[in-house]
């Protein structure tokens, strides 16, 4: 017996001494690597296994292929080039109106891709219940990306001091500045009815008038309405357009953002400027000079009324200024002579002026998994893909140059050769920007260009971004706000009941909304 014991032990000692070799040659091949290593410690032994993310990006395109395709091949090229190696991404592309839903399904079934994009107010619930990884020290090892990072980016994607996304960043040049929108105008229109661009709140209000009862398009029909919008989106944080955020802007507020009143910080639509705001939109709707449909319609809708010459002035992005748009090449085919600009935003009784800022990292944020095993070579690999070619041009993701574009730097230029479409189809642009930096450097059409920078020097900045929990216990208070403007708007509901609505709002959960706003907002 006691023999036999020797004999097991024995036997049992060589398979342990056996274990042991293997797992020490898996680690010295790279079988199982640890916090984004696996490069250093597979190439000591000659060998190297490559990590593949699972990347989400939220976007409708069609055109990307499943494999990647050359995009994918250059890209891996690029990142071993400058040292990153043992990577490899697979992207998955969602469109926009469907993502939340899809991301929330991923989160409930504990597949979370590595790598995501995600709203503030995702990001904060994510971070809640611990699916997110906390990047602050990772954001350190990533050089090339701190270049165009914000700090109030960066601030604002914090949750309870810690980062839990990376922002979006921006080039240095004047033209990459965030903001993109203001009012839109049909210069031929202000040149048909013998009015100039509006300066003051009662020059626009001549201007709509005049767009809607002065026969602007010259055709003999009553069928124009000065001024018009579309519908809310009620997920977007910034969401002033569709509020007609210059007038609001006029009076130094803004719907959606936390204003500063005597050291603390109230929502703009409880604030005394908003009802002003209220009255003059009532005004000019009974008068039937903003378009009567505007809070049914979307995107698509309201640039065909554009488009159509059926509406003189939307609060829209300058993009409507490129030759190249959709909305801008249906109304040159339609009307040769018809010409858009856009202008600075209209002054207010009280001399305020302006557009409301965008949310920051340009509404795009992108956070990391907790699930994700290798973090490190994923951020060393995000971070080389923002290493700015010799030459000055694009970063890799832009595409092939000579086939994607062309870059002149004499004069800091870039002209892109292929559609969006056609990058996207090869594997570049918008679903391999996995971090977003800003760069208008092709815009040299000189309206598109001036419009830029009208939008970027008339800004008044929302004083907090972030979202309390509070906001995720009364969601329903953006619904409440977007009712009592329409209605009090369309003159279904008095002007008054504006108060009405402020004690609603505190009522039903803007109270606590408040305090925690505070209270953060003062740490």
């Amino acid at each position: 017996m006691k023999k036999s014991m020797q004999q097991i032990m024995t036997v049992a000692l060589s398979l342990l001494l056996v274990i042991a070799m293997v797992g020490c040659s898996d680690k010295q091949s790279g079988d199982t690597p640890q916090n984004g290593e696996q490069g250093e410690k597979a190439g000591e032994a000659g060998q190297q296994e490559t990590v593949t993310f699972k990347i989400l990006r939220k976007i409708s395109a069609p055109e990307y292929p499943a494999d990647g395709g050359v995009g994918r091949t250059l890209l891996l090229e690029y990142a071993a080039k400058n040292g990153v190696t043992g990577v490899d991404f697979k992207v998955d592309t969602v469109a926009p109106n469907e993502y939340d839903s899809k991301l929330n399904l991923l989160a409930a079934s504990g597949e979370l891709p590595d790598y995501f994009a995600i709203t503030l107010k995702t990001m904060n619930r994510f971070a809640e219940e611990d699916f997110l990884m906390e990047l602050d020290s990772l954001a350190e090892k990533m050089p090339n990306a701190q270049k165009y990072w914000r700090p109030e980016d960066l601030e604002a994607a914090k949750y309870k001091g810690k980062l839990y996304a990376f922002p979006g960043g921006y080039r240095p040049e004047p033209v990459n500045r965030p903001y993109a929108g203001g009012f839109v105008v049909r210069k031929d229109w202000l040149e048909n009815v013998g009015l100039e661009k509006p300066e003051t709140l009662d020059d626009f209000y001549h201007v709509i008038k005049a767009f809607t009862l002065n026969d602007p398009d010259q055709n003999g029909e009553n069928d124009t309405y000065g001024l018009g919008a579309q519908k809310a989106d009620l997920s977007i944080m910034d969401n002033n357009e569709a509020y007609f955020g210059g007038i609001f802007g006029a009076y130094g507020v803004f719907p959606t953002f936390w204003h500063e009143r005597d050291g603390q910080l109230k929502h703009g639509s409880t604030l005394p400027e908003t009802k002003e705001v209220l009255a003059l939109l009532q005004t000019w709707y009974k008068e039937k000079l903003i378009e009567p449909e505007f809070m049914i319609m979307d995107k698509k809708q309201r640039e065909e009324r554009m488009s159509n010459s059926k509406v003189g002035i939307v609060p829209a992005d300058a993009w409507y200024l490129n030759p190249r748009n959709s909305v801008n090449r249906s109304l040159k085919q339609a009307v040769p002579e018809a010409e858009l600009i856009l202008i600075e935003p209209p002054k207010g009784p009280k001399g305020h002026m302006g557009w409301a800022s965008k949310a920051p990292g340009y509404s795009e944020i992108n956070a990391i998994s907790a699930q994700c095993e290798h973090p490190e070579l994923l951020v060393k690999f995000l971070d080389v893909l923002l290493k700015e070619p010799e030459s000055g041009g694009p970063f890799v993701n832009a595409g092939i140059e000579g086939e994607s574009f062309t870059y002149d730097q004499s004069t800091n230029t870039v002209n892109f050769i292929q559609t969006s479409k056609e990058q996207w189809a090869m594997g570049f642009a918008h679903p391999v920007q996995f971090i977003k930096v800003v760069d208008r450097r092709w815009v040299t059409e000189p309206t598109l260009k001036q419009g830029l920078e009208i939008a970027n020097q008339y800004v008044i900045e929302n004083d907090f971004w972030k979202t309390v929990p509070a906001m995720r216990d009364y969601p329903d208070l953006a619904k409440l706000w977007n009712k009592y403007f329409v209605e009090i708007v369309c003159g279904e509901r008095p002007l008054d009941d504006w108060e009405e609505y402020v004690a609603k709002w505190y009522k039903q959960g803007g109270a606590e909304v408040e305090k925690q706003v505070n209270e953060q907002w003062k740490k």
